[in-house]
Parts: C-alpha cells; sequence; structure tokens
C-alpha cells in the first residue's frame, strides 16, 4: 500500500507544478510548452485519476514502485482498459493523462480505438436534463445563452462592466475564457433582452448569481455558433 501511496503523492506532484491557471493555451501551444501545463482544476483532477488508476494497475500486475518504472507499462494499461471496454474518448483522455504526467505524447506509439459518435453521452445527458429545466420560467437565462453563447464559467463570471460598446455595437468582454483567453462576444442580433440584463445590475455586479444546474448551456452555444455561422453567411452572399 505504500508504493501506491508514494507513487499518488509523486503523481499530484508533478501535476500541481504544471498547473497554470490564467496563462492562454493558445498561447502556449504556439510555443510549445503546452504539452508542460494543466490550464484548469477540472483537468488536473481528471488526469490525476486516470494516472492513479494507472500507477495502481502498475504496482499489482508488475511489482512498480515508482512512476519511473510503470511508463514501460503504458501500452499494456491501455490495452487493459479497452480489454474491459472504456470508450474510446475514456481511452485517449488516460492516454493524454500519461502523457502530461511524463511530458510527452505517446498517440504515435500507442494504440486507442477510434472515437465514434456514439461515444458522446454529453447530448443525451443534456437532453434528460431538459425533463428537469424549465425554459418557460428560465426564459431570460435561455435568451442570454442562445444570444451570446457563453460557457456556464463565464456566465457566472460576467459583470456589468462587461458589456463593451464599440463601432456601433454591443460585445461582451470575456476576460478569463477557456484556456485563459480574454475575447470579444458579439451579442447576437444585438438583442436588447442580453443589453438589458448587462445593464441591470451594477459596473461590479455579476450578472447572474446561478445557473441551473440542468440548463442546456452546451446545446444553447451550439444553437449560437449555428445562427452567427448563418448570419456571416448570408451576409458574405449578399
Amino acid at each position: 500500500m505504500g508504493h501506491k501511496q508514494d507513487m499518488t503523492y509523486t503523481i499530484k506532484t508533478i501535476f500541481n507544478q504544471k498547473m497554470a491557471i490564467g496563462e492562454s493555451r493558445h498561447l502556449a501551444k504556439q510555443d510549445n510548452t503546452a504539452q508542460d501545463k494543466i490550464f484548469s482544476y477540472k483537468t488536473r483532477d481528471i488526469y490525476e485519476n486516470k494516472c492513479s488508476q494507472f500507477a495502481n494497475y502498475c504496482k499489482d500486475n508488475f511489482g512498480c514502485k515508482n512512476i519511473t518504472q510503470c511508463e514501460k507499462h503504458i501500452n499494456d494499461y491501455i490495452q487493459h482498459i479497452r480489454d474491459n471496454g472504456q470508450s474510446a474518448y475514456s481511452q485517449k483522455t488516460t492516454l493524454s493523462a500519461i502523457g502530461k504526467l511524463y511530458g510527452k505524447s505517446y498517440f504515435n506509439e500507442i494504440k486507442t480505438d477510434a472515437r465514434d459518435r456514439s461515444d458522446i453521452i454529453r447530448g443525451r445527458t443534456e437532453t434528460e436534463s431538459r425533463n428537469h429545466f424549465s425554459e418557460k420560467n428560465n426564459h431570460e437565462l435561455v435568451n442570454f445563452c442562445k444570444n451570446t453563447g457563453l460557457r456556464r464559467s463565464e456566465l457566472l463570471n460576467i459583470k456589468g462592466k462587461d458589456l463593451v460598446y464599440a463601432n456601433g455595437k454591443y460585445n461582451i468582454n470575456v476576460e478569463n475564457g477557456k484556456g485563459g483567453k480574454q475575447r470579444l462576444v458579439p451579442i447576437l442580433n444585438q438583442n436588447q433582452g442580453v443589453i438589458d440584463k448587462m445593464q441591470s445590475v451594477g459596473k461590479e455586479e455579476r450578472v447572474f448569481l446561478h445557473i441551473h444546474s440542468k440548463a442546456p448551456i452546451h446545446e444553447y452555444r451550439g444553437d449560437y455558433a449555428k445562427s452567427l455561422y448563418h448570419k456571416k453567411t448570408i451576409i458574405y452572399i449578399c
């Protein structure tokens, strides 16, 4: 049991050292440092769990005492989780986590199953969530999401001051989006409901204090993306 605990501690320490909260993932990819960084706490927790399972497997099956000894058994472990029916998405996440642990990519060396749309459960989960979410009772949130495409975390972080008016149009300034990136988000069709919501709070006040846990935010982001693409296509044709 001691070796398992030692390896788990080592994994935790390595991932904590790779944390790059607030840094730009986009810039890190450009300067080839992304492999050595983790940009969100959620990713760290997932990777830590995946690597701990890998270490436990190596300890139980090969007597490994440290993660250096485990490295030569990566292919065995991936085959093990394939044989046990883990989805292609889970296999690739595991291999990404292990790659992050050792600071290298193994995708050219180790085979995982091909991804299939049937592996994607997000859409089905959100559809089921709709049974517990009333768009009628949350029409303000729904309208805001469909006309801005913001992520759940972004919705919870935006403040009144983030409504930006420039060149005759309103946008929302997202200071710390995915990967720590800043971006200006166009308000679709300059939707008045979104503008009114942003202007209804003080500059330093959060626009949304709570987001319904069952709200299908990802689905609304998709609606926004399709609407924005359609609008740009029409402008281009005209």
